[in-house]
């Protein structure tokens, strides 16, 4: 996917999840609600998602919401 049309231009991989930078906010934001409809469906690889700006953070579910959270407020913090 990485440099296809409406998709990532950037992706760094970590240990409990990843980001995903995009040309704009849109492409982001359409990505976070095409892999939430999939989690929704499927429930075992449902994923904590959050956008700030082009870019998405990705979350592994194993998370604890409190760790999750603390990942979401760093995330937020970008500029």
């Amino acid at each position: 996917m990485l440099g296809r049309p409406n998709q990532y231009t950037f992706k760094v991989t970590f240990t409990n999840g990843s980001i995903e930078v995009f040309a704009n906010k849109e492409d982001a934001t359409n990505r976070k609600e095409y892999i939430d409809n999939i989690g929704k469906k499927m429930p075992l690889v449902a994923e904590y998602n959050y956008v700030n700006g082009a870019a998405l953070l990705r979350l592994d579910k194993k998370l604890n919401p409190d760790d999750a959270k603390k990942y979401e407020d760093a995330f937020m913090k970008i500029k």
